[in-house]
């Protein structure tokens, strides 16, 4: 039997500290329970790392997705 391999990327804004530490946050309590979860602020990183197949993506702070 095979396992699924859980791995989350989450984005959030540069300019925004309490944002950032609400990332932090939530990528700790997700590595607690087994996920391996990324934060970034990089908006050109997104593309790159979506093609090493997350299965979840979190958007923090995100006004306008344009």
């Amino acid at each position: 039997m095979s396992t699924i391999e859980h791995r989350a990327l989450i984005f959030t804004p540069a300019d925004n500290f309490e944002v950032a530490e609400a990332c932090r946050l939530l990528s700790d309590a997700m590595r607690a329970v087994g996920i391996d979860a990324t934060c970034t602020t990089d908006v050109a990183a997104i593309k790159a790392l979506m093609l090493q197949k997350y299965n979840v993506v979190v958007l923090l702070g995100v006004k306008n997705l344009d």
